[in-house]
C-alpha cells in the first residue's frame, strides 16, 4: 500500500513558504523546505520568484500616457518650433516667407 503523509492540520502554502526565504538559494529553500515536511523543487521555487517578481514594480510605460497615444507638439520644443514656422510662412505667403528665409541664410552665412 501507498504510504501516506500525516498532516497537522495546518496546511503549508507553499508559495508563502519561498517568498518567506527570499535571501536563500533555491536549494537552500528545497532543504529547509524538507525539514519543515513541504515538498518542493527548485524549479518551483525559481517560478514561484520569477513570477513574484513580473508582478511588482512600476507599471511599463511613462506614467500618465494611455498606450498608442502620439506625443503632443508641445512636447519636444523643435517639432512646436517647427509648426510655428511653417504657420508663420503659411500667412506671409510663399514669396515673402522665400525672401525672408533667403536674408536668413546670407545672415548666418556671414557669421560662419
Amino acid at each position: 500500500m501507498a504510504s501516506k503523509k500525516k498532516t497537522t492540520g495546518k496546511k503549508i502554502n507553499k508559495t508563502q513558504f519561498v517568498l518567506e526565504h527570499p535571501k536563500l538559494s533555491a536549494k537552500e529553500v528545497v532543504d529547509v523546505a524538507k525539514k519543515a515536511g513541504v515538498t518542493l523543487s527548485d524549479k518551483y521555487v525559481y517560478n514561484i520568484r520569477a513570477k513574484a517578481k513580473s508582478k511588482g514594480g512600476a507599471p511599463k510605460g511613462k506614467p500618465g500616457r494611455k498606450p498608442g497615444r502620439k506625443p503632443s507638439s508641445q512636447s519636444n520644443g523643435h517639432i512646436g518650433d517647427t509648426e510655428s514656422f511653417i504657420n508663420l510662412a503659411l500667412g506671409m505667403g510663399l514669396d515673402k516667407a522665400e525672401a525672408t528665409l533667403q536674408r536668413v541664410r546670407e545672415a548666418i552665412a556671414k557669421v560662419v
